[in-house]
């Protein structure tokens, strides 16, 4: 529990810091007052002020907000006439105030994935064969398999997974080849990646090594230790990963043989799983077993230039997932019971700590995505809804009237408020399941 709070506590406030100090940074830079800048909501523990701004930490840790003058989320701000206040600004140094704390919010999700890939290396699969394909994908489409060998993709030989992801997407929304070796045959298929598909539907053959085992896991209880090789489970060989998941996620709770090899020897032990649950699109609980390992793989170093382009890439590809997320939502694909908040949050972060600080701040830099999208929603209140009636000035050249502004923040205030309601009632509708 305790590590699960300071988890919490460090990604949650680690986020709101930075989007905190985006606004802050940009308005001092433009010559606009700060007043007070708070890591968390009222009341306040504690505060210094300094110079013209007060410091301060307060006792709910679930936001943060930066006081500037001449400028209020809720009612009427007041205003002097001064230089140095909110108002007093042109329309595109205001909108830079308000839109520096979202962007700060996607800087350091690529800080982090920059950072994280040139400490520890990036996934290096030395492979071309084929360990899974999807359902109802390109690849199923055409007739790969699985076991299937990739020699080259419109006459481009590939000799790693990286590769064959590069020439993958450098094909999208073409018709290509594909040539690989299925046995002893060599078959060439003809492959049409429309613009909309996101990917071919094939991953890579991954040994059966174990990478990393959690502490306190039933496997961790079993003896199993990292660069164990899993050989078998309930007497059923496994040759890949793939297959090692699909064994233990269909015996969930219940108790299971696993076997493994290590420098030579054989051990075999009875292990109980832990009964996982997750939630489907549709909002159906999903049941699946799990014992507390993961795959092992080589990493390969890379130098900054390489660290930051995967940077770029990563915040790249967790926004675009969440965009997906939020218009499955709006157009009914997915259930509005997915989402999760402060208390599904503290989970996923205690969850995410045991496999290590690596981890930990992954998800740090997927959350600090997640709070710069939500602030981009144009409701009245957050960040979009401001940077919407600045554009609106802007575009009518006069402010927009005070009966208007005031109803439209409670309009948003009210949206805010229920939608916390309803996070926080499928947070604990999800603890009692």
């Amino acid at each position: 529990m305790f590590i699960t709070i300071v988890a919490t506590l460090l990604v949650l406030g680690l986020v709101i810091f930075i989007h905190e100090l985006g606004h802050f940074a940009v308005a001092k830079r433009s010559g606009i007052r700060v007043e007070q800048f708070s890591l968390g909501f009222p009341p306040k523990m504690i505060g210094k002020k300094i110079g013209e701004t007060e410091y301060c930490i307060s006792w709910l840790p679930l936001g943060g907000y930066v006081k500037i003058a001449g400028q209020s989320d809720l009612g009427e701000a007041e205003i002097k006439g001064e230089p140095w206040e909110f108002a007093s600004k042109p329309i595109f140094t205001k909108i830079a105030v308000i839109a520096a704390g979202p962007l700060m919010n996607f800087l350091l999700a690529f800080f982090i994935f920059s950072a994280l890939t040139l400490g520890w290396g990036i996934p290096a699969y030395n492979t071309t064969r084929i360990g899974e394909v999807l359902e109802n994908s390109p690849a199923e489409a055409v007739g790969i398999e699985v076991g299937d060998r990739i020699i080259s993709i419109e006459d481009q030989r590939v000799q790693n997974w990286a590769q064959i992801q590069r020439a993958i997407t450098l094909n999208r929304g073409k018709t290509f080849q594909i040539k690989l070796e299925r046995g002893n045959e060599v078959k060439t298929l003809v492959v049409t990646l429309q613009p909309e598909d996101e990917i071919l539907g094939i991953s890579p053959f991954i040994e059966p090594v174990v990478g990393r085992v959690e502490k306190g896991s039933p496997a961790q209880r079993a003896g199993i230790r990292q660069g164990d090789v899993i050989t078998a489970i309930n007497g059923k060989q496994v040759t890949q990963w793939r297959d090692v998941v699909d064994e233990i996620y269909s015996h969930p709770g219940e108790s299971i043989t696993v076997e493994w090899r290590r420098d030579g020897e054989y051990y075999k032990d009875t292990v109980i799983t832990q009964m996982k649950k997750q939630y489907d699109a549709q909002n159906r609980v999903v049941e699946y077993g799990a014992i507390g390992i993961s795959a092992g793989f080589t990493t390969k170093k890379v130098g900054p230039l390489q660290a930051i382009h995967y940077g770029i890439k990563q915040t790249w590809e967790r926004t675009y997932l969440i965009l997906r997320v939020i218009r499955g939502l709006v157009v009914g694909q997915i259930s509005p019971r997915l989402l999760g908040g402060p208390i599904l949050i503290a989970q996923m972060a205690g969850e995410t700590v045991q496999w290590g600080w690596k981890e930990l701040f992954g998800f740090a830099a997927f959350l600090s995505i997640n709070l710069g999208l939500i602030n981009l929603i144009p409701i009245p209140i957050v960040d979009g809804g401001v940077i919407l009636f600045l554009l609106i000035e802007g575009a009518i050249r006069r402010p927009i009237p005070k009966n208007v502004r005031l109803a439209t923040t409670k309009v948003g205030l009210a949206i805010i408020i229920l939608l916390m309601v309803y996070v926080t009632f499928n947070d604990i509708t999800r603890l009692l399941h």
